[in-house]
């Protein structure tokens, strides 16, 4: 059964709310109205090699600005957050990011309610898209037989 927020849990996801939703409507406000306003959004998706760059460019900035002012009022806020994060796709790599990019993942499991320490393994056999072993826990060796990545937290 769901638990209920209380006291400064609930205060805690209000200042978060605000200050997400403020955040998005700064970054759709500023592709919308800024100087460069949807042209100059588009020419950087276009020269990210991302197409059809114009009506993304359209679709990217109401969906900031809309979805933030609908987060700032708690309207619909996890379909905008979700819909927001699917459109945060960087394009193509930059010469400086070849080699090095990465990818972010979501992982979704049941509400934990139960006070208590928990923790969450990713490893040690993950590989990248080219089917190379990864470094999980950072210590500059890759495919270790014991190579994981681990973050707890607690309730």
């Amino acid at each position: 059964m769901p638990q209920r927020l209380e006291g400064l849990q609930r205060l805690a996801v209000l200042v978060l709310r605000l200050l997400l939703g403020f955040v998005f409507v700064m970054h759709g406000s500023q592709k919308l109205l800024g100087a460069g306003g949807i042209a100059g959004f588009a020419g950087i998706l276009a020269k990210s090699g991302i197409e059809p760059h114009v009506p993304l460019a359209w679709v990217v900035a109401i969906t900031e600005f809309v979805g933030g002012i609908c987060i700032v009022f708690g309207f619909l806020t996890r379909f905008w957050a979700y819909y927001h994060e699917l459109l945060a796709y960087s394009g193509a790599p930059s010469p400086q990011e070849q080699g090095r990019l990465t990818a972010a993942f979501d992982v979704l499991f049941a509400t934990q309610t139960q006070p208590g320490a928990y923790a969450f393994d990713v490893g040690p056999d993950v590989r990248d898209a080219a089917g190379n072993l990864m470094d999980q826990n950072s210590n500059g060796l890759a495919g270790e037989p014991t190579d994981a990545y681990r973050a707890t937290f607690s309730i």
